[in-house]
């Protein structure tokens, strides 16, 4: 009885089978699969039962780039990267892939054969998203592919999503790049983005220009009203001076700096002269004592002609030397 027991129990324990993580399953027996879609976990499985999965992680998928012809006639290439993850909600769709397709993991008949996610997006998702790939950049010009980039690739993942959300997969993002125009545009695009460089620079240029000629002007400014003030200052101390300087003022210095330059044992000074009949000097044309000497000023050079009569001096003219003039 013992024996017969650990034996039952063994049979029983050998008739579960498991759905693991990241999986749902089905069952099938002698009537086809049972109704419900089981969850992670182990369940019972006897005789012909046989237990079928399906991956529902999250996979992204990249289709390779297609030529699309545009509008111009011209073909134009991008590539395409899609993240999909298990349309749980869509029970329906899900049952119905057990029944109509064949696991592509495992062996068809045996227990834990399985619907991988790449196997559901080759079936669901990729023909859509190649249609659509068609049928909306098609519609544009290579030109206008550049200009409206953003647009255009707004308008493909909606279109996509749209068509696939009663599918089994549920596209949760599209990456769309590796843009591979045709050269003609490549070279255009080159071209105008040369053109658009020269033109900021040359604006630059002539912004720098103008900026360093209203520079010029306004240091030009400055310099001029610096001249002016110069110019005034000068105009008004030459005034000054002119105003303050008589031909007397001018006779007065001259004699007091030849009388200091007669200081001395072997000084002397010589003012040309002409001895009139009468025995007075006539001083010469730049010294006419009507035009620089007055009265007391004349009485200062006897004064100094007398005292250097009396110095010991030599006379090194070898001439006589004037008489003091008369008052």
């Amino acid at each position: 009885m013992r024996w017969f027991l650990l034996v039952l129990f063994a049979l029983c324990a050998s008739c579960t089978e498991p759905v693991p993580a990241g999986h749902i399953g089905r069952t099938w027996e002698a009537s086809g699969f049972t109704e419900d879609l089981l969850a992670p976990g182990r369940y019972d499985c006897y005789n012909r039962c046989r237990m079928y999965l399906m991956e529902v992680t999250e996979q992204a998928f990249e289709i390779p780039q297609q030529n699309i012809l545009c509008a111009d006639n011209l073909n134009f290439k991008f590539s395409i990267n899609i993240l999909v993850g298990p349309a749980l909600g869509n029970k329906a769709q899900l049952k119905e892939v057990f029944s109509k397709l064949i696991p592509s993991k495992g062996e068809v008949g045996k227990n834990g054969a399985t619907f991988t996610v790449a196997q559901l997006f080759e079936m669901y998702i990729a023909p859509v998203a190649v249609e659509k790939e068609h049928s909306v950049v098609s519609a544009y010009k290579t030109s206008e592919i550049v200009e409206k980039r953003a647009q255009i690739i707004n308008e493909y993942v909606a279109a996509v999503k749209e068509a696939t959300k009663d599918s089994v997969l549920e596209v949760r993002r599209i990456s769309i790049g590796n843009f591979d125009f045709p050269p003609v545009v490549t070279q255009a695009q080159e071209a105008k983005a040369k053109a658009a460089v020269e033109i900021e620079t040359a604006v630059n240029e002539a912004t720098k220009r103008v900026a360093m000629g209203q520079a010029d002007v306004e240091l030009a400014g400055i310099r001029y009203k610096q001249q002016v003030i110069e110019a005034q200052t000068v105009a008004d101390y030459n005034k000054i001076i002119g105003a303050s300087i008589s031909p007397q003022y001018l006779a007065y210095k001259q004699l007091e700096i030849m009388g200091r330059a007669a200081d001395g044992e072997n000084n002397m000074i010589f003012i040309p002269y002409t001895e009139t009949a009468n025995g007075q000097m006539q001083f010469s044309q730049w010294t006419k004592p009507e035009a620089l000497l007055d009265s007391a000023l004349l009485s200062k050079v006897n004064q100094l002609k007398q005292e250097s009569d009396k110095k010991t001096a030599p006379n090194v003219l070898g001439v006589p030397l004037p008489k003091p003039v008369e008052k």
